[in-house]
């Protein structure tokens, strides 16, 4: 039996395509905090804005009749609150995606 060498490369080649092709188009996407955050620009808003509110506090001589370090605080724990929001909802994504998204 004589052996097609050029038909077996070619055979090799087209099924490394593929394969290849395949791992692209069902390959379940990386979503990243700066996706979340493009999807959720009201939390994303209100953390910049907490953020600037805190570096204000902490920098300001005023002592707000005594409310300054409880603020400080409480902004502190918001902040972080609101990002472990948008974590979760990103993790919540990766966690239930079907892979409806690419085609």
């Amino acid at each position: 039996m004589k052996v097609n060498i050029k038909a077996i490369v070619l055979i090799s080649i087209i099924i490394l395509m593929t394969a290849g092709i395949s791992t692209f188009v069902y390959a379940e996407p990386n979503f990243t905090i700066q996706d979340e955050a493009a999807a959720n620009p009201n939390l994303t808003n209100a953390i910049h804005a907490m953020d600037d509110a805190l570096k204000y506090l902490e920098t300001t001589p005023n002592e707000f009749g005594g409310n300054k370090a409880k603020a400080i605080a409480d902004l502190r724990s918001a902040i972080a609150s609101t990002r472990k929001a948008l974590d979760y909802h990103l993790q919540k994504d990766e966690d239930h995606y079907d892979g409806s998204m690419m085609q």
